[in-house]
């Protein structure tokens, strides 16, 4: 008799063992968030991607509508023509710019060019007057545009 006892003690503490750590993990497992494609989406962390100037610069003068979609429109600056009319900018009167400060004819033209991480300016004009032509590009998160245009002709 006395064998069964401790053959029953050892299976009601072998029970209960099993029980206590099957409740210990379920828990742990009720303590923690579920993981779900929504949750893991939170905590990513968003990664800007900066776009390289000379890549963007190359498409702006060949493709008309990724150009439209990359000026940021009412656009600061003006035209000015030989009326001495300044008009602003307009997305539907935008006329394509096709020239690159590197096809400019330099015996012509001076250009003036300045650059950081976020902004590109540059100036094309006829010293002594009668034309002038100012870009500003800047790095809007992470994505370059045109954000000001002058145009003169004078």
């Amino acid at each position: 008799m006395r064998k069964i006892q401790i053959i029953f003690i050892v299976v009601i503490l072998f029970m209960a063992s099993c029980n206590r750590s099957s409740k210990e993990l379920t828990k742990a497992k009720t303590n923690k968030p579920i993981e779900t494609e929504v949750n893991k989406a939170k905590t990513v962390e968003k990664k800007t991607v900066y776009e390289e100037f000379d890549f963007f610069y190359k498409k702006f003068h060949a493709d008309s509508n990724f150009q439209v979609k990359r000026v940021k429109f009412p656009l600061e600056g003006y035209a000015m023509d030989t009326a001495e009319q300044s008009k602003p900018w307009n997305k539907s009167d935008w006329i394509m710019h096709r020239y690159t400060v590197q096809s400019v004819d330099t015996s012509m033209f001076k250009i003036e060019t300045s650059a950081t991480n976020n902004l590109y300016y540059e100036k094309i004009y006829i010293e002594g007057g009668g034309f002038a032509s100012e870009r500003v590009f800047k790095r809007l998160n992470g994505k370059w545009y045109l954000v000001k245009f002058i145009d003169e002709d004078l």
